[in-house]
């Protein structure tokens, strides 16, 4: 009788991803460049690498050199590592999780889809969170927005803030007031939510000249809209 194995792509609900990511990170502290602006802190390596392990300890060695002797599913989870080195070597980040999002859709018969968003948050919740990304980030490239999403999200981990999303955007230093959101501004809330946080834990952004310190966090980086994020 065949084994039914889904490999689980989520760093929320493998343990093992969440030790790899650790591990990983310990060994690669944030960095900077010489203008401020946060690298993103190889967010995306330790996402992959975190799941890449995790299906290469799920993957049982075939005991024949016949195919159908090897679980299926062996074979698709042997498949989707191979596809996922493929999309490592697409840099922007945009499109590399439209790619990824697809790689996951094409083997969801045999691979568990990543939690998302939509699994943890109401309509009216994750509306808000986009309107507020939306109204901070109108026109800004699609990093930037995921930085936004991931203050917000960083609020709502917080045991400093409200875990109400409407209470931390409504009653925070958040403006919402746009409402026609934009396929980006979906996009980086998601990526935010499953990919993680780009932003170092920062708490508290604003776009008024930098200073050292704000609300009693320290600055760490200034993005490419022009927002200073401090933590």
């Amino acid at each position: 009788m065949k084994r039914v194995k889904k490999v689980l792509l989520c760093l929320s609900s493998m343990p093992v991803l969440l030790y790899g990511m650790s591990v990983y990170a310990s060994d690669n502290e944030t960095e900077y460049n010489d203008t401020g602006i946060y690298t993103v802190a190889d967010v995306r390596n330790t996402f992959t690498e975190g799941y890449e392990k995790a299906i290469k300890e799920s993957i049982d060695e075939p005991e024949s050199t016949t195919v159908n002797e090897y679980d299926i599913y062996d074979i698709k989870s042997q498949e989707v590592l191979e596809k996922q080195k493929e999309l490592s070597s697409i840099e922007d980040n945009e499109e590399w999780f439209m790619a990824y999002k697809d790689l996951i859709e094409e083997y969801s018969e045999w691979v568990d889809p990543p939690e998302t968003i939509y699994d943890y948050y109401t309509e009216d919740d994750i509306y808000l969170m986009q309107k507020c990304i939306e109204t901070e980030t109108f026109e800004a490239d699609f990093d930037s927005k995921v930085n936004v999403a991931s203050v917000i999200l960083n609020r709502i981990e917080s045991e400093e803030f409200a875990n109400s999303v409407s209470e931390i955007i409504v009653k925070g230093q958040f403006a919402f007031g746009r409402e026609n959101i934009s396929e980006d501004t979906v996009l980086a809330l998601e990526y935010a939510f499953m990919i993680g946080d780009t932003t170092d834990g920062a708490l508290y952004f604003h776009s008024n000249p930098k200073t050292e310190t704000f609300n009693g966090a320290k600055f760490i980086f200034t993005d490419t809209a022009g927002h200073h994020f401090y933590k």
